[in-house]
């Protein structure tokens, strides 16, 4: 364990305390970088810390998961597992698997905990992503990740039930391909595919909501109506995490730093969006100045400018990279305009935003703001941040898997192989 928690002070250039980990905060920090989940690091700590007065709880944890920004997860290496051994014994009925297969992520665990048990970057050996923007690309890279999550779990995939995260509006055809996999391949006993704006609904329980999903590959604004999707309502920007990751990266390359993609994802802690002055005014101070550094693993550091504050704001104003389209809050209204008359109140009322690139400091705050900005005199609009919503699906999708219904909801085998593709049609939650 020690030399384990050695290496993480090492990646992230802290030096060694032989005394170990002294507090709450700096442990659960360093297996944040090993991608491990707040419950986890209170069972971990727990059993190698001792009770600690009986200070270090989940609930201390989950507070903890809330303020750590998502890059921390970055550093997600195999040996998560092997930290923490296999997962607590749940009972049968609990056993249901979540796997969620990302454009930047890969998270997977058990629906009996509120987080993944493992997140690691949805990358191949030769460095390439199958799943761009939301659309699978390559299925047998797809397959691959699975597998890894399967592996990292220690389980059987012929052994459990399985609920596959997937983009709203996923194709049929793409859902034939995943069930083709996990039925043909990994014998799964039944799976669930639900999308990833539904399961953020159901993170916070709810029936009627504009579900704002702000990923590393695409934004999603999607309206539900006593639980049913407004399908011809989805707006989709083709402007997210990946797209700040770029424009961060070319900033720092022209101002002569060699960095990778990865390392700009690790620099994302020091991101934050304008919410309380003038962008413009606020660009104009900065200039050219060094406002914030970004550190490498090896424990140097790149000095950052605007671009820490200049990159998301291109979820506002896609403009900052030249593409003339709607921001965020312009999808929201367009999308609520295309809900019936008698809807649209309550999705003002009900704006849920999830996703990982939502988590820069302001973001709520300024989406807020220009959300007040141009609702309807007489609505006063509600936007909430679904809790630890970089998790917000996986949670979402451990209560399906408690709901009366899930088993129903479930497509076996059998029912795959008689209906085919048009099981999807009455099977899969949109």
């Amino acid at each position: 364990m020690e030399k384990t928690l050695r290496e993480a002070y090492s990646k992230i250039g802290l030096p060694w305390v032989e005394s170990g980990p002294t507090t709450l905060s700096r442990a659960a920090f360093l297996l944040y970088e090993f991608g491990t989940n707040g419950l986890q690091i209170a069972r971990f700590l727990r059993s190698v810390m001792g009770p600690m007065d009986g200070k270090v709880t989940e609930e201390h944890t989950q507070d903890l998961e809330l303020k750590l920004h998502p890059s921390l997860f970055n550093l997600c290496l195999s040996s998560t597992t092997e930290i923490l051994g296999p997962p607590a014994e749940v009972p049968e009925a609990e056993r249901v698997l979540i796997i969620d297969v990302g454009s930047f992520f890969t998270k997977a665990g058990w629906a009996s905990d509120s987080s993944p048990s493992v997140t690691f970057p949805s990358t191949l050996e030769d460095g390439s992503f199958p799943v761009d923007r939301g659309v699978v690309k390559d299925w047998k890279g797809f397959e691959f990740l699975v597998r890894k999550a399967y592996s990292l779990l220690h389980c059987s995939p012929s052994l459990y039930p399985v609920i596959i995260c997937i983009a709203p509006k996923t194709p049929k055809g793409h859902k034939n391909e995943i069930a083709q996999i996990m039925f043909k391949t990994f014998q799964a006993p039944s799976i669930l595919l639900a999308s990833t704006s539904y399961c953020g609904l159901c993170s916070i329980d709810g029936m009627a909501a504009c579900v704002v999903n702000v990923g590393g590959g695409i934004v999603h604004t999607v309206p539900y109506y006593e639980g049913l999707l407004i399908s011809h309502a989805i707006q989709r920007l083709d402007v997210a995490g990946q797209d700040i990751t770029q424009y961060v990266l070319d900033a720092c390359t022209a101002r002569g730093d060699s960095v990778v993609a990865q390392e700009v994802e690790n620099f994302k802690s020091t991101f934050w969006v304008v919410h309380d002055k003038d962008f413009n005014v606020v660009e104009e101070e900065v200039g050219d100045k060094i406002i914030a550094h970004g550190f490498r693993p090896d424990g140097g550091s790149v000095p950052l400018s605007k671009e820490v504050f200049k990159g998301p704001e291109m979820l506002f104003r896609p403009q900052i990279i030249m593409r003339e389209i709607p921001g965020i809050p312009e999808m929201i209204k367009k999308m609520i305009s295309q809900c019936d008359l008698d809807t649209r109140k309550g999705m003002w009322e009900n704006i849920i935003v999830t996703g990982g690139s939502s988590m820069f400091p302001g973001f709520i705050e300024r989406l807020k703001s220009e959300i007040a900005a141009i609702s309807p005199e007489n609505i006063t609009p509600v936007v909430k941040a679904a809790p630890n919503r970089f998790n917000a699906v996986h949670k979402g999708a451990s209560n399906l898997a408690y709901y009366n219904e899930f088993f129903d909801w479930s497509i076996t085998l059998d029912e795959y192989e008689i209906e085919g593709e048009e099981v999807f049609d009455s099977k899969c939650i949109n």
